[in-house]
């Protein structure tokens, strides 16, 4: 049956999931539509609940039929912006309400509804005696199964076991058109989801795509016996550099559940909490280590502390002790500080022996940002935790703002008592996301960060270490909020709030920032005299002889940026 936007996409989709399960209330829309990261793109123009495979596949044949593209959401506490639609002509799909946990303990493997908390599956999977080998993030009380899939994230378990497409054997997959696909040996007629590698891998095909490539309705992961032994150590460090270096020797050793440090900033978090030996500790190096036999326990303990000891002081291991004892106790308690600020995470990848100069290059980034940050009252924290072959390091930032939907729904009662009514805060807004996105430029040398204003709009400039070849057709533009960007001929870089380029590149000076923001003046002065504005690309003069006449012009000056650049910024000679 044929269905347009509207009152026939609301029917067609309340006669597969049901009445109740189909949402176009404002509230509920905006709601579903929304991250943690405080910028919304789009609101989805339904919100659509299936209870299985089935009414999944349903869904999205009514959004096919209506032309209309799907989301795929889980337990909503990503800050990415994975889940949040790109246009409002969306159907956005709620996973949580697929549930079952069948167990197979004989042969080692379960099978969850994407819908299902990871800390449903650690009860429901401890009951028998057995448990995933990455078993959840920290905000496992929220994040679901599929979601985490979609996010591939780490955290407990993962030292020794991997990330969560780690531990993944198969998938259950709706496509486009609403056929349903198997992964693994789970694909076969008569087969069971008891390995991943059954012909092409096409599980790890739909890992880690945050949903784009099909919505996950069940997934097979690996178990192990349940560890009943866990014993943790814990040591202070001067220096990020001491702490990351015996990170780094231990994580090779592959013997710790969990490893990871924390930053001052994190201990001063955490002094309020009732941690008052982290006192006077700048950095902290946690481990945790599991197994069924405490003799071998002892003995890998023994052999982790030896090793951090040769440079690091040991001190009371009760934070690692305690987060084990409550895993997803935290929940969206971490994403409210005690003075009503909210946090927005980002994280690079690295292998071990880039993660020294990636602390390195966002600390200088701070500092070069200091006025900005203490104007608005940002608060900067850092953690570094390790999987199985690699290093996630984590800048967050911690701004004064409105807590924001998600939020004012979960988190604990007494937080959103406190600050649920507090106003929006778009001017820290502003300046705390882009100071989040500023930070993956200094991972990834070769390009810059993408960032959004509060409007939601992207702004940001691409990053070469060699000169450009791009055309002379190529514009300097203005971002949102006044600042601007040179054109791009030789080197291109971004300023910073406080007007220097970003500290892990090279510097250019600032007669030729001055110089190339004049020509872009110029340009859109001659633009606005000369040709019309296209509504759709405002940056962009339209058709005809003017448009013309703008763009030689526009040629003319970039040919000059360049000879400014090949002189050092001397102007040409007349």
């Amino acid at each position: 049956m044929a269905v347009s936007t509207g009152s026939q996409l609301g029917d067609a989709l309340r006669a597969v999931v049901g009445t109740e399960n189909v949402l176009e209330s404002a509230e509920e829309r905006e709601y579903y539509s929304w991250d943690l990261s405080q910028e919304p793109l789009a609101v989805a123009e339904v919100v659509a609940r299936p209870g299985s495979a089935e009414e999944i596949a349903a869904v999205v044949r009514v959004a096919h039929e209506a032309g209309l593209p799907v989301v795929p959401r889980g337990g909503g506490i990503s800050y990415t912006q994975g889940f949040e639609p790109a246009t409002g002509a969306a159907v956005l799909i709620d996973t949580t309400r697929l549930t079952r946990v069948e167990v197979n303990a004989e042969d080692l493997y379960v099978v969850s509804d994407v819908g299902v908390t990871w800390e449903e599956l650690y009860l429901a999977t401890s009951a028998e005696g057995v448990r995933t080998p990455y078993f959840g993030p920290l905000s496992g009380r929220f994040a679901t199964v599929g979601g985490t899939l979609s996010q591939n994230s780490l955290f407990y378990g993962s030292g020794v076991y991997g990330t969560a497409a780690d531990c993944t054997i198969g998938l259950e997959v709706v496509g486009a058109g609403g056929t349903v696909v198997r992964t693994g040996s789970w694909a076969h007629r008569n087969g069971s989801p008891f390995t991943r590698y059954y012909g092409p891998d096409l599980t790890g095909l739909f890992l880690a795509d945050t949903g784009a490539l099909g919505v996950k309705s069940r997934a097979a992961l690996r178990l192990i016996e349940l560890p009943l032994v866990n014993q943790a150590i814990s040591f202070a460090f001067d220096t990020f550099a001491g702490a990351n270096a015996a990170l780094a020797e231990l994580a090779r050793l592959q013997l710790a559940a969990e490893l990871f440090i924390f930053d001052p900033a994190n201990h001063a978090i955490y002094r309020k909490l009732g941690f008052s030996f982290l006192e006077g500790v700048e950095w902290s190096l946690h481990a945790s280590v599991e197994g069924t036999d405490e003799a071998l326990v002892d003995a890998q303990v023994a052999l982790l502390r030896g090793i951090a000891g040769r440079s690091g002081r040991e001190i009371d291991p009760s934070l690692p002790l305690a987060m084990r004892a409550d895993p997803f106790g935290g929940g969206l308690r971490g994403f409210i500080g005690t003075e009503g600020h909210v946090r927005l995470p980002v994280h690079g990848v690295f292998p071990f022996s880039k993660v020294e100069a990636a602390q390195a290059a966002a600390a200088t980034l701070v500092e070069s940002r200091r006025a900005v940050i203490e104007l608005h009252d940002l608060r900067i924290t850092y953690l570094t935790a390790v999987s199985a072959g690699f290093v996630v390091f984590e800048p967050v930032v911690w701004w004064p703002d409105s807590i924001g939907p998600y939020r004012a729904r979960h988190a604990p009662s007494e937080l959103v008592k406190q600050f649920g009514s507090a106003p929006p805060n778009l001017e820290a807004r502003a300046a705390g996301t882009p100071c989040a996105a500023s930070s993956r430029c200094c991972s990834r040398p070769w390009a810059a960060p993408i960032s959004r204003s509060a409007s939601g709009t992207r702004s940001g400039t691409r990053w070469s270490r060699r000169p450009s070849r791009r055309s002379a057709r190529s514009r300097a533009r203005s971002t949102p909020g006044g600042s601007s960007t040179p054109a791009r001929s030789g080197y291109r870089f971004r300023r910073d709030a406080a007007g220097t380029g970003c500290p892990c590149h090279r510097p250019r000076p600032r007669r030729l920032l001055l110089a190339a923001r004049a020509a872009r003046q110029r340009l859109r002065r001659a633009a606005e005299d000369h040709a019309g504005r296209d509504p759709a690309r405002p940056h962009r003069p339209q058709g005809g002889e003017a448009a013309d006449a703008v763009r030689r012009r526009q040629a003319a000056l970039c040919a000059d940026a360049r000879r400014r650049v090949r002189r050092g910024g001397r102007a040409a000679p007349a």
